[in-house]
Parts: structure tokens; sequence; C-alpha cells
């Protein structure tokens, strides 16, 4: 039986990533947080807001460090909307300091990487 993760874009578009094997699961507070394996992008952290606005916060480093255990992209995802992106494109010629905010309002995504607006770097949208 296949397993299969699915981000949905608009009631009309779908993103989908055929899964190995669930490697974590959690429901915290404010979100469900889990990392799969996959065979197109390895590891994959997701986060899943039940809440239409969110905010994810971070620096480099801890991206870093994600890819160091093996985790190449990061989705966060609410009610409306659906963010993915590629951590080794996020990281590359930033300080390790350089802070990163992912926010979602309704149905749009912002991203800032130090102090600036980077919606280049948001896969699939």
């Amino acid at each position: 039986m296949e397993m299969w993760f699915s981000e949905f874009h608009t009631p009309d578009v779908k993103h989908s990533i055929r899964v190995n094997r669930q490697l974590y699961s959690k429901q915290s507070d404010y979100q469900r947080i889990d990392i799969f394996e996959t065979p197109e992008f390895g590891r994959v952290l997701t986060l899943d807001a039940p809440d239409d606005n969110a905010t994810f916060r971070t620096t480099i480093l801890d991206m870093q460090t994600l890819m160091n255990q093996g985790v190449s992209t990061l989705v966060l995802k609410t009610g409306k909307t659906s963010t993915t992106l590629n951590l080794t494109l996020l990281c590359q010629g930033q300080k390790p300091g350089t802070r990163v905010t992912l926010r979602h309002l309704g149905s749009s995504a912002h991203l800032t990487v130090g102090f600036r607006g980077r919606r280049d770097l948001i896969v699939g949208r």
C-alpha cells in the first residue's frame, strides 16, 4: 500500500509526495509535526497548523541542523494555504544566525530571511 503526503494549494490544486515511511509524528498545542522519508526529497519536515494564520520562526543554523539530520524540505500547512521550502536554497549564502520567518495570513504566504522578503524561495506557489 502506497503512502502519500498531500498539501492543498487551492480547492483545485494539490501537491503530493510519495512517502516511504513516517519517521516522527507529534501533535502540540499549536500544530501537528511530522517527518517523512520520501524517495524524491529525502526527509521532509511538515508543520500543519489548524488556523488560517500561523508563523514559523527559526534561524539558518536550525535549518542547517535539520539538513545535517537529512531533512531537505520544510512544509508549513494552514487551513487555507500550504508552503514548501527547499532548505538548501534557503540556507545558501546565509550566515548561521540569520533569522527566518515564514508567515501565513489567510491564503497568502510571506517569507523573510534576515530583513528581506524572499518569495523567490517559496516552492510550488
